[in-house]
């Protein structure tokens, strides 16, 4: 607790365009772990966010964090983002109009813009949480379409986003980033600094991501044979997260071992397209096409797991589900692309793929079949390798001093602070 250890709790205002309850995905999942992490340790903690679901309440006080959203005007792109940076902006004013606030943490751009555009909050210590390239995150799940007046939306979509994520990155006294491969991709389009970033991986609820003691039920469920070899990846279906990589690799797998099944969760853009190549692919009986899996039965569904299976392709700004697999029991495999190269070399650089290929992943997962099945003492070296170097009890403390150092106007850059960072410094 902060007042333990001889600090002033903090007032911090977080600032985002992710609601944190509930967290369905990876940044709503940071927001709501600093926000409650922060609020338990003694500290005021407020996030102001939109509302995109009408039927939440405007404000909410949720595990001691008071939740502020405003509405948002979804009538065309414009509109959108004027009434998104506008409503952000208005609602910011309130809050430090009434509130002493010691720190504002920022996580993405609109809301940011709107936290900039409020005069009284221009004194107060900025620091933006950085997961990945709002241009490029765009520029991935909306390709441009042919024809010259499409490409030029395009182009005007993805510029205007890289400038708008720009200005808000220079205009923060600090950065945080969850990877060296983020800062990478920050210096590299954004141009900031390494003397501004802070390097803070994202961590994981170790109570609640552990393994269980019966691995079968989440099986019996999906009416997969308790004695299946069960591979597992968890993902939205969209082009950059690989999930057609790995149909394509079943094939191969399945054929030199039958008693493999794979459950892919997750749903997306992609989830009929994938469903018609498993067909065509004839590896039906194989697959199961888990849809969505809701946060309560999340770890059950890792721990059942004998091997999780990350096949991205791009823009893995730190990989949560590979914590989160792994703080379960269960290994990882993952391609060598973002964050996922960090995590996985610090444990086993061997649970690398040498690719991102069908073949490569086809080739990565027979190699490591015959070492995964039963194998207990690999699953607690997963289970221990999380606890100390990614548990959110191991990560929020560093979060604090990196708040407590802007609050202080001293922000000094940390990195390298887990012993998995450290062995590879």
């Amino acid at each position: 607790m902060s007042r333990e250890n001889g600090h002033r709790p903090l007032a911090i205002l977080m600032a985002a365009d992710v609601d944190p309850v509930p967290p369905t995905s990876g940044a709503e999942r940071v927001l709501h772990e600093y926000s409650a992490r922060l609020a338990a340790r003694g500290h005021r903690t407020i996030v102001i966010c939109r509302r995109e679901d009408r039927l939440k309440p405007e404000s909410e006080a949720i595990g001691g964090v008071q939740v502020h959203r405003y509405d948002v005007n979804s009538n065309g792109t414009l509109t959108f983002l004027r009434s998104a940076i506008q409503g952000g902006s208005d609602l910011c004013r309130q809050i430090v109009a009434s509130e002493h606030i010691n720190v504002i943490n920022l996580h993405q751009p609109l809301a940011a813009e709107g936290v900039f555009r409020v005069r009284e909050a221009r004194n107060i210590p900025r620091i933006y949480t950085f997961l990945s390239p709002w241009s490029e995150e765009y520029h991935i799940r909306h390709p441009a379409s042919a024809g010259i007046p499409a490409a030029l939306h395009h182009w005007a979509n993805v510029t205007a986003r890289r400038l708008i994520e720009r200005r808000c990155l220079h205009a923060c006294e600090r950065v945080q980033v969850l990877s060296d491969y983020s800062y990478q991709h920050l210096a590299q389009i954004h141009r900031v600094p390494r003397s501004k970033v802070s390097i803070i991986p994202g961590g994981v609820d170790t109570v609640r991501f552990a393994p269980v003691e019966d691995r079968i039920a989440p099986r019996r469920k999906l009416g997969i044979p308790p004695d299946a070899l069960l591979l597992l990846t968890v993902r939205n279906l969209e082009p950059r997260m690989g999930v057609d990589a790995l149909l394509d690799a079943m094939p191969t797998v399945c054929q030199a071992r039958p008693e493999v099944h794979l459950v892919i969760g997750g749903s997306g853009p992609l989830t009929t397209h994938l469903q018609q190549r498993a067909a065509a692919l004839k590896i039906d009986e194989h697959v199961t096409f888990a849809g969505f899996i809701p946060e309560a039965d999340l770890a059950s569904y890792y721990a059942a797991a004998d091997l999780f299976v990350l096949p991205t392709r791009g823009l893995e700004g730190f990989g949560l589900v590979t914590v989160e697999a792994m703080a379960c029991g269960t290994p990882v495999l993952g391609t060598p692309v973002g964050g996922t190269q960090e995590i996985l070399r610090g444990f086993d650089e061997s649970f690398l793929f040498s690719g991102t290929s069908a073949e490569d992943l086809a080739e990565g997962i027979l190699q490591h079949l015959p070492r995964i099945r039963g194998n207990q003492e690999l699953r607690a070296r997963c289970r221990a390798y999380v606890e100390e170097n990614y548990s959110w009890d191991v990560i929020i403390p560093r979060i604090e001093a990196l708040f407590y150092a802007a609050a202080r106007g001293n922000a000094a850059p940390t990195h390298a602070r887990n012993k998995a960072e450290c062995n590879q410094a």
